[in-house]
């Protein structure tokens, strides 16, 4: 997120690359492997008896996520012709 006077506003995740290729109209091209990895570990507990040795582990729990996204990107260009000004109506 990003604060702007004060104000928190969510932002978005930027990824980014760079190449640079040579395409025919009508053909396509990928971008792949940008890869994302999210890992969430947390522990819930009852108060108090949470934490009591020995027993203390059957009040508790733990959970584990992992996430990983993948963006792929398609571009397929077209080439068209240039339009005169005085022909757009």
């Amino acid at each position: 997120s990003v604060t702007l006077s004060g104000v928190r506003i969510p932002a978005l995740t930027t990824r980014r690359a760079e190449t640079t290729v040579e395409l025919g109209s009508g053909q396509s091209m990928m971008i792949a492997g940008l890869l994302q990895n999210n890992h969430n570990n947390s522990i819930d507990k009852a108060p108090a008896l949470g934490d009591m040795p020995i027993v203390g582990a059957l009040f508790r729990s733990n959970a584990f996520q992992r996430n990983e996204t993948e963006l792929v990107i398609v571009i397929t260009p077209y080439l068209v012709k240039p339009v005169n000004a005085n022909d757009i109506v």
